[in-house]
């Protein structure tokens, strides 16, 4: 990212049909290692980011390594989920569309990234914070990583998104949106609100 700092960009795969995870993960570098944060991946997820943003080092750094620990396996109960699939499918459809990333340039003169993108729940569900991963790519290789989330997200919205890069800038041709949402959790399902009516038949 330039004046000491980098970010950290890795994919873990979960070839499980009927277990999912919680883990903890760093980043080692032969200057030292970052500070432990939480994640989690679902059933046959796979290319699933981990990421540490803007870690600064005094000196630079060209390698590191994953470090993963305290991984809590979950079974996912078949009395709840008869067919993990098609329960996964109807609270996973989230997409994105329209997702372009161009340089602009500030009041100031100074030139800065921005990545523009809509992003909607087609899901009969509303969510509190829903994370999404942001990878620029040159061809099919990532050069660039960022993330950020949403506080809530009702049934059937869409949502115009604008991020903005600062650093060095990477030649870029495509950007890929990576939503992520433990659908697990129940406190990231949102209560059904409504009005109660009388039928006056």
């Amino acid at each position: 990212l330039g004046a000491g700092r980098y970010d950290f960009y890795t994919t873990i795969k979960n070839p499980n049909s009927d277990w999912w995870a919680e883990y903890s993960y760093a980043f080692k570098t032969p200057q030292g290692q970052t500070e432990f944060q939480t994640g989690f991946i679902l059933p046959e997820e796979e290319q699933k980011p981990i990421v540490q943003l803007a870690v600064e080092s005094a000196t630079p750094l060209s390698t590191s390594s994953l470090i993963l620990e305290q991984v809590r396996w979950h079974r996912v109960d078949s009395h709840r989920v008869a067919d993990y699939e098609q329960w996964s499918g109807d609270r996973l459809m989230l997409t994105d569309s329209e997702a372009q990333f161009s340089q602009q340039s500030s009041d100031e003169g100074k030139t800065y990234g921005q990545t523009i993108f809509s992003f909607s729940n087609e899901t009969a569900f509303s969510y509190y914070d829903v994370g999404l991963f942001i990878l620029l790519k040159r061809g099919s290789t990532v050069v660039g990583v960022n993330r950020t989330s949403l506080s809530s997200l009702e049934s059937g919205e869409k949502k115009e998104m604008v991020l903005n890069w600062f650093g060095t800038l990477p030649s870029v041709t495509q950007v890929e949106i990576i939503p992520e949402l433990n659908i697990f959790d129940e406190t990231v399902y949102k209560t059904l609100t409504g009005e109660t009516t009388q039928d006056t038949r």
